[in-house]
């Protein structure tokens, strides 16, 4: 055991409050400082924002006028579309690949119900001839 002389240990106690106390007044100190520039660059960046737009809409307002402008800015969400007319020809042949695959699988079974059909007949008649 260490033993103090009395008002030592408080003494200490004092000091290392005060060490605590400064240690966590700089980190406080280190964590405000960095919050606070990242809040400044990010009103610096939304400034700078706001300023582009705001050209961009005078330009807009200059030009909307103008004749030019208005037929680049009303074509060119048109550039790049898919063209509908070779999407209904796509279409139209697999249309037209579909209806042949049908009307084969209906000649199909209307061939198989025809050959049923005898072979049904066929056996009604081997049947008479047994029975009669």
């Amino acid at each position: 055991k260490v033993f103090f002389r009395a008002g030592a240990l408080a003494v200490l106690e004092e000091v290392r409050d005060d060490i605590v106390t400064d240690l966590i007044c700089k980190l406080q100190g280190t964590v405000r400082g960095h919050e606070s520039r990242k809040l400044y660059l990010e009103r610096v960046a939304k400034r700078e924002m706001i300023k582009v737009a705001q050209r961009n809409f005078r330009k807009f307002l200059k030009m909307k006028s103008w004749k030019w402008f208005n037929l680049i800015r009303f074509t060119k969400p048109l550039i790049g579309l898919t063209k509908m007319e070779e999407v209904l020809e796509q279409l139209q042949e697999k249309c037209e690949k579909i209806c042949s695959e049908y009307d084969e699988a209906v000649s199909t079974k209307t061939m198989i119900e025809k050959e049923n059909n005898a072979m049904r007949a066929e056996i009604d008649k081997i049947r008479s001839e047994l029975s009669g």
